[in-house]
């Protein structure tokens, strides 16, 4: 020193962890550490960002920002907006989504990504969303909606962004900031079309599915599945309807538990131990179906191999009747009570031991009387009514009928009172009998 040679000091320190507590290692000499200026970006100027303690120029120096978020979430589509606000353009990015295991990204398409010409791609086990240009075309700098994702499921906890990186050309990265998370709207159950009623849309919906007329989304699968055990039928349809009709499942006091079906000649029986509140059959065969003898608030549904009935209405019944005509098969379906508890059925064959007329209900009548009678086998059937001088004033039925039970009205509306014979004619035998009309 001064033109003098003197010995150097012996350093302090290699590491940091040579000094004592609050110091640093500079130069091998240990020194008070600075203190920090922040813990979170907030603490710093604009465009600055909090690395290791202190404030530091956006962007690793170049001072290239972007800012990822949320926008819009459509749940009629099952979509949610990510948007994007860049303070140079993009050439690249990548983002994760953070959420439980029931909602899923499905798709990434749309927004400033593909009017720019990106390649867009959604990892189906990572799911991470890559976008990169495959061009000299970027996104320029400013703000708008980076991508349109399309998602499956639901859940009722946070949906948010993770694991960034925005790249500009060139690959220098832009330091990226994040957005608040979001929770799904919520929406009812039943409410499977999302659009905030649950009504008889909903219901056409969800039979629709059943039916196997429409395949539903794994969403509307959330919304559908009523009884929650991962399939969808009948049971399903009436909850549904109950809550259209009494609100969030209200359910009416019921004991049903035990049903039965008959097939007996043109008629199908559906008969329950209490109040009936859905069917759902599987059929196959060659027929026509007639619902006219279902009783009142109740509709019939159909698919080339399902028949769907369901009650819509307040009158409630515990036994259901409808007609058909052909060759149907049931191949054993479902019944269930308005206590959403279900019973599988298979159809029992009523077949009758003679070609028999049974006594007309009631006589004397005025003006309906209701006449039955049974076939041992198909066969070529006329029913006929004739007045007290031989001559014929009417023809109930007339052609080819399956063997079983059949029961016919007779509405006498426009006839005089009196005497008239009802006659049979089926299988070579010919049967009659004698009822009166009385107005």
């Amino acid at each position: 020193m001064n033109g003098s040679c003197e010995s150097s000091p012996a350093p302090d320190c290699v590491t940091d962890a040579d000094c004592l507590a609050g110091e640093t290692c500079v130069n091998g000499f240990c020194e008070s550490s600075p203190a920090p200026d922040c813990v979170y970006d907030a603490d710093c100027l604009a465009g600055e960002v909090c690395v290791n303690g202190f404030c530091e120029v956006a962007g690793g120096g170049s001072g290239m920002t972007a800012f990822l978020g949320f926008g819009a979430v459509d749940t009629l589509s099952q979509t949610v907006e990510v948007t994007i606000e860049n303070s140079d353009p993009v050439a690249g990015f990548q983002f994760s989504i953070v959420a439980d295991s029931s909602f899923s990204i499905t798709g990434a398409a749309g927004g400033l990504a593909e009017a720019n010409g990106f390649q867009l791609n959604v990892g189906a086990q990572s799911g991470i969303i890559l976008g990169f240009s495959t061009s000299a075309t970027f996104i320029p700098a400013g703000t708008g909606t980076l991508v349109l994702l399309s998602y499956a499921g639901y859940t009722l906890n946070d949906v948010c962004l993770g694991s960034a990186i925005v790249s500009a050309p060139g690959g220098v990265e832009f330091t990226v900031t994040l957005g608040s998370c979001i929770t799904l709207p919520a929406f009812d159950p039943g409410d499977v079309n999302r659009d905030g009623m649950v009504d008889v849309v909903d219901v056409v919906e969800l039979i629709s599915a059943v039916l196997s007329i429409q395949n539903p989304t794994p969403n509307q699968l959330v919304q559908y599945d009523l009884n929650l055990d991962d399939s969808l039928d009948v049971v399903d349809v009436v909850l549904l309807v109950e809550i259209v009709l009494y609100g969030p499942l209200g359910r009416i006091d019921s004991t049903f538990n035990d049903s039965s079906l008959e097939m007996s000649g043109d008629a199908v029986i559906i008969t329950g131990n209490d109040n009936i509140a859905g069917v759902q059959l599987s059929v196959s065969g060659e027929y026509q179906l007639d619902g006219s003898t279902l009783p009142a608030d109740w509709e019939m549904h159909t698919s080339a191999d399902k028949i769907i009935l369901i009650h819509v209405g307040t009158s409630y019944t515990d036994q259901l009747a409808f007609g058909y005509t052909g060759d149907l098969s049931v191949d054993g379906g479902i019944v269930v009570g308005w206590n959403a508890r279900s019973v599988v059925v298979e159809a029992s064959v009523n077949h009758p031991a003679q070609v028999e007329l049974q006594s007309a209900y009631p006589n004397p009548f005025n003006p309906q009387t209701s006449l039955q009678f049974s076939l041992i086998e198909p066969t070529q059937v006329t029913l006929s009514v004739y007045n007290v001088l031989g001559e014929k004033v009417a023809t109930l039925k007339d052609g080819p009928m399956n063997s079983g039970q059949h029961q016919v009205t007779w509405d006498a509306s426009n006839f005089t009172s009196g005497m008239y014979f009802v006659v049979l004619n089926a299988g070579g035998e010919r049967l009659m009998q004698r009822v009166t009309l009385v107005k």
